[in-house]
């Protein structure tokens, strides 16, 4: 993360100046926050009733996962309507339409991953529709009737 925010950094400063970062859950290195080279808070660990609201107030998730078998972060990120910028190496693609809802960085490039922070910065994206996709895609209605289609 911190090598994709020094490549954000330096390809946009002024988009990276702007923008304030929000860090939650543990880390087993905390002297890692000290390479973060935009604004940040970390918050550190959090009850899991508190990420929504800290989602509700944020624009964009980021998922440096090297691996997501199912990315459900990503899910409650969009349903909260954040633009999700991930690796596409995993799930993440049943998820997130490049360019679309989001942005699938090219595996392991942390450069496009900078790209893809850049690009859900400025993309004229709506909250409602992001929501709104997460709700069309993977509501509890809408996987009930997936599974039941599997089942027959």
């Amino acid at each position: 993360m911190t090598e994709a925010l020094q490549h954000f950094k330096s390809q946009s400063p002024e988009l990276a100046e702007s923008t304030h970062l929000i860090l939650y859950g543990n880390i087993r290195t905390p002297q890692l926050l000290n390479d973060i080279p935009i604004p940040y808070t970390y918050l550190g660990a959090i009850k899991a009733d508190e990420v929504k609201h800290i989602m509700a107030h944020s624009d964009i998730i980021l998922s440096t996962s090297h691996f997501e078998s199912f990315g459900g972060t990503l899910i409650e990120g969009m349903a909260a309507g954040c633009v999700p910028v991930t690796f596409g190496n995993g799930g993440q693609t049943d998820i997130v339409d490049h360019k679309k809802n989001g942005y699938i960085a090219a595996y392991p490039s942390t450069a496009d991953f900078a790209k893809g922070i850049a690009w859900a910065i400025q993309a004229e994206l709506c909250r409602s529709m992001q929501h709104q996709y997460a709700e069309e895609k993977f509501s509890e209605t809408v996987i009930v009737h997936k599974y039941l289609e599997l089942i027959k």
